[in-house]
């Protein structure tokens, strides 16, 4: 009891810490940014950073009829190893049943979401091979949907399958031959801000963009995924930690223009 109690209060303390330091990059750094009309195609590692990065432009854009996709390119099976009850098929099945339904509030047709499959964790040890695959994957999808604007995790986001998704889109536009305007949307480096490159283009370039209209719907979109902020029996914690989503559902996200 007395250790449960120490680490609820070691997570709040930390959180209060992060929190200061987000709101602190957030005034300083991050320029208001206006919603465009263009169209969007989201690149999420996983099944919920879609939503925790993007959710709100993803529903603001959806609003106002601008063509949104989302494409995720690993498989989600990677957020409980080796539970007791689940095995990995299962929480593919349940992670994929989960990102419908919350891109379904957030107002993306079942049309424009795209699952390429790759194994949870291992985006940065693809093969030749698979790596040529996935590289062709995302570029036939952005000459068939043909995107103005692409959203990628940030290159520094503190997740090797975030990072190494940066690359493998950055590497799919370049050969594609397309002008698209590139975003990276923070995730796990919202965690650790204080490993952000403050001399970095990415910081020099950070925007913010105002989502309280549709924050609920962001919210609901969010509790769509209940295998990942909900224990997953008998686990007796979720696979977040402690505060780490109320960093996303604020009034505004963040995004990097490149």
């Amino acid at each position: 009891m007395a250790n449960n109690i120490q680490n609820k209060l070691r997570y709040f303390f930390r959180y209060s810490i992060v929190g200061s330091y987000n709101e602190l990059l957030r005034l300083i750094y991050c320029r208001p940014m206006a919603l465009s009309q263009k169209s969007a195609m989201v690149f999420s590692p996983h099944q919920d950073d879609e939503t925790l990065g993007c959710g709100g432009m993803l529903a603001l854009k959806a609003e106002q009829g601008s063509p949104v996709s989302v494409v995720f390119l690993t498989d989600g099976q990677g957020s409980h190893p080796n539970h007791l009850r689940i095995t990995p098929d299962q929480l593919k099945s349940i992670r994929h049943q989960e990102a419908v339904e919350a891109l379904t509030i957030l107002g993306v047709s079942l049309k424009h979401i795209h699952f390429l499959g790759r194994i949870d964790g291992h985006l940065p040890n693809l093969s030749q091979t698979e790596y040529q695959e996935t590289v062709d994957q995302i570029v036939h999808l952005l000459c068939t949907f043909r995107p103005q604007e692409a959203y990628v995790p940030y290159r520094h986001d503190c997740n090797q399958d975030h990072e190494a998704a940066y690359l493998l889109v950055q590497a799919a536009i370049s050969r594609a031959g397309l002008a698209i305007d590139l975003l990276q949307y923070p995730i796990w480096s919202k965690w650790y801000p204080w490993r952000f490159d403050l001399r970095s283009s990415e910081l020099a370039n950070a925007h913010r963009l105002p989502i309280g209209r549709v924050l609920d719907r962001k919210t609901r979109a969010f509790q769509s995924y209940r295998s990942q902020y909900m224990p997953l029996p008998p686990d007796s914690e979720s696979s977040f930690p402690p505060y780490f989503v109320n960093l996303f559902l604020k009034s505004s996200e963040i995004f990097f223009k490149s």
